[in-house]
């Protein structure tokens, strides 16, 4: 009876062990509050294996001309793994990668026969069961182990792994509209192809056929430009007609796929905004793992329709990345902050599931915007390490480099000259840079920012309360149900020093006589008042206080 008990509590000791082991190697998510967020664009980042880089017109090491950045550059899922010290030592929890399905490489003819290498980000579609060949490798079965293979390895190292994924469209392969609708029959690239998806994908009956969206008509949001947006092409990208239930299903499953078989932690969702709500969030619940969409808008209540119950469990914060540009880019009034946080109600109980940020690979580099002042990209992270939110930081703003022209991009190319690779090179493959440098100071200021994030639990969920807003001055609190983890975030956007009293009366848990200290100068140290605490900012500079330890 002895020797079987012992057998037993050694199975079960052995079963509790793996399963323990499996739960540290692959970190779950119910939501995103308390995530630090690295992003990735994986052609951009690192070339850890170059028999995977694509070749001929497609391909360039060089990024001296605009077209330069149209081609693929070489980077791959080895590359991330071979930079994982690199993002953990900056202390993130996640990483959120390109789309990693096989893409169109190359685009539908235009009236002239011309084409163009399209797809080096992953957005647009070719395969939705095959891991990208040149993120990965050019046999499939090779090429699907890596993906796995970066999750596990990621996973070991503690941080999460979000996939970004592409329910909207695929590529672009569908000529005319309507009944005219009709694959493209040539191409220049690939004389006698049809340029097509892979089956089931195929089926010219799963797509709307409508035409590109017309922007112009975006606005006012109603029942008209939602149907537009839901129905029509984001730019020349045929889009999924939802209401077909096996172009539904084909979608789901195909993207579910690569959960089940990788074990990714969360999902970020493409394009949004040309999507119903409720499909978002019955994908979200398919998946099994927490969301997040991109859909940029400026209003809170707009993309809140998006949010909650039913639907998915955060949004990237487009409206706060516009007033973090307007505000600590360009130093604008702060009233801009204080009028967005006020419509905050929006967000409800997900208040702290919203992906914060101040450039991606969509818009500007920060540091362009802020016309290559250091001084306010060092500013602005630390709002958004701070404020509240999920912080994400796009791969090399912790370089102090802004665009690779140095020119703020606008009109239809906000996403080119932003996209360049850590490790620039000529175009025979000479390495110029490396921007995986970890002595900049932004690097270490993120490594800090991070920690004090990780450490100070307000700041990961937290409620936050505005305390003052004048022209060149906002400070909030950061509380929890514990006075005593209550921190004390003030931000200068001017060129002059700013001493100010920051009212703390009704507003916030401490009380007159605490004693303060700058988390990071710890000698230095403020008593609050009656009236206050007083704070002296450096030109666009910050203070972040704790009580004193």
């Amino acid at each position: 009876m002895y020797k079987k008990f012992l057998a037993l509590l050694t199975t079960a000791f052995l079963l509790s062990s793996l399963l323990g082991a499996c739960s540290r190697r692959t970190p779950t998510l119910t939501n995103f509050q308390g995530q630090r967020i690295y992003q990735i664009m994986t052609d951009r980042f690192y070339d850890g294996d170059p028999s995977n880089n694509a070749t001929g017109a497609a391909f360039t090491y060089s990024e001296d001309k605009l077209e330069d950045f149209r081609l693929m550059h070489g980077g791959d899922w080895q590359g991330i793994i071979d930079k994982l010290d690199y993002i953990k030592d900056m202390g993130y929890t996640a990483i959120w990668i390109s789309p990693i399905s096989d893409p169109q490489l190359w685009s539908c003819p235009d009236e002239n026969g011309k084409q163009m290498p399209t797809a080096y980000h992953g957005y647009h579609t070719y395969d939705p069961y095959r891991a990208n060949r040149y993120f990965g490798a050019e046999n499939p079965d090779t090429s699907k182990a890596k993906l796995k293979e970066l999750v596990d390895k990621c996973h070991q190292a503690g941080l999460r792994v979000i996939f970004d994924v592409v329910p909207n469209h695929v590529g672009d392969y569908i000529k005319g509209v309507g009944k005219d609708a009709h694959y493209s029959q040539s191409s220049s690239v690939l004389p006698g192809t049809q340029l097509q998806p892979v089956a089931p994908f195929n089926n010219l009956n799963w797509y709307h056929n409508l035409g590109p969206i017309d922007w112009s008509k975006e606005r006012p949001h109603n029942a008209s430009s939602d149907k537009m947006l839901f129905t029509h092409d984001l730019g020349e990208l045929d889009d999924i007609n939802y209401d077909v239930p096996e172009a539904k299903a084909a979608m789901f499953k195909s993207i579910k796929y690569w959960f089940d078989y990788c074990h990714a932690d969360a999902a970020r969702v493409d394009a949004v905004k040309c999507l119903r709500p409720e499909i978002c969030g019955e994908l979200e619940k398919y998946l099994a793992v927490p969301t997040f969409g991109e859909n940029f808008d400026s209003s809170p209540k707009f993309i809140s329709r998006w949010l909650g119950q039913d639907r998915e469990t955060g949004m990237l914060d487009f409206p706060l990345f516009m007033a973090i540009v307007d505000c600590f880019a360009q130093g604008k009034n702060f009233s801009i902050m204080r009028d967005l946080f006020a419509k905050d109600h929006y967000y409800g109980d997900h208040i702290n599931d919203m992906v914060t940020f101040i450039d991606n690979h969509d818009r500007n580099r920060f540091l362009t915007e802020a016309h290559n002042q250091v001084p306010r990209l060092q500013n602005a992270l630390a709002f958004l390490f701070t404020v509240r939110g999920v912080p994400c930081v796009f791969q090399g703003t912790e370089q102090n480099r802004g665009n690779a022209d140095g020119k703020i991009m606008s009109g239809g190319m906000p996403d080119i000259w932003n996209r360049w690779c850590m490790v620039t090179k000529d175009q025979d493959g000479k390495v110029i840079h490396d921007y995986f440098r970890t002595d900049t100071d932004t690097y270490k200021l993120v490594a800090a920012l991070n920690k004090l994030r990780g450490d100070e639990r307000a700041l990961s969920c937290g409620k936050q309360t505005e305390l003052l807003v004048e022209n060149n001055v906002y400070a909030f609190s950061r509380q929890t149900d514990k006075p005593q983890e209550e921190i004390i975030c003030a931000f200068n956007n001017s060129d002059k020093v700013q001493d100010v009293e920051v009212p703390l009366a009704d507003k916030s848990k401490l009380t007159a006589g605490a004693e303060l200290q700058n988390v990071f100068a710890p000698e230095e140290k403020v008593k609050v008042s009656d009236s206050g605490v007083r704070i002296n900012l450096p030109p666009q500079g910050y203070k972040i206080y704790r009580l004193s330890r």
